[in-house]
């Protein structure tokens, strides 16, 4: 059931794409969930090769094509160029690097460097969202956190949990901990701000610039 429910999660931002490509503007919502998606799924790909795995290799490459898809979607209406650019390049980086470790190193090394890595890369994506709950405070507005997304995510670490006891690797079940505290934490904030466009939000969409534009890393 978890690689199931990955896939699942992988596509919740679909809907979010969908709403960015009618109004052309990316509004409030950051671009660090989808960059630390891509940079997770890709980790977790070479993780899962070197161990052998197909359930967690096999599922993370839909997540790859997912989250490459959004990544392109949002840097198509995102007003803020050098911000796009530093994400490319941060992921390119990356995978790049990932990629070299696990030829270089001795495969056991490997697996246990490029495993703690992408649960470093877990956390960030989970996390994602989190990070504009200075503008989900200031304008009391949960419009930022994407509720499809949110809510996947938790049901989705509650399996890769199970799952990752049942066949005792710590790197496996570990993040998905964290994952589950914040995927519960954004979806209180969606029941407290509530997801109605706050005028700041609005504003956001109609004038296509982000809001987050100048404060994304």
């Amino acid at each position: 059931m978890a690689p199931i429910t990955s896939i699942v999660v992988m596509g919740a931002p679909l809907p979010t794409m969908m709403e960015i490509r009618r109004s052309q503007s990316v509004g409030c919502l950051p671009l660090l969930p989808y960059t630390a998606m891509s940079i997770n799924a890709f980790s977790w790909i070479i993780y899962g090769l070197l161990k052998e795995n197909i359930n967690v290799w096999g599922t993370n490459l839909f997540g790859l094509i997912f989250s490459l898809y959004y990544m392109a979607e949002y840097c198509r209406f995102h007003s803020n160029p050098v911000v796009m650019n530093r994400h490319v390049q941060l992921t390119m980086i990356t995978m790049m690097l990932i990629t070299a470790l696990a030829i270089i190193l001795p495969k056991t090394t490997a697996e246990k460097i490029i495993g703690t890595a992408s649960v470093f890369f877990c956390i960030i994506m989970y996390a994602g969202p989190l990070a504009t709950i200075k503008l989900v405070i200031q304008t009391k507005s949960a419009q930022s956190i994407p509720p499809s997304f949110t809510a996947a995510c938790l049901v989705n670490c509650s399996l890769w949990i199970s799952y990752g006891m049942d066949i005792r690797d710590f790197l496996i079940w570990s993040p998905n901990v964290l994952g589950l505290f914040f995927s519960t934490a954004q979806l209180g904030l969606i029941c407290v701000y509530g997801l109605e466009k706050s005028t700041a939000v609005k504003g956001s969409f109609s004038s296509k610039e982000d809001v987050l534009g100048k404060e994304s890393v």
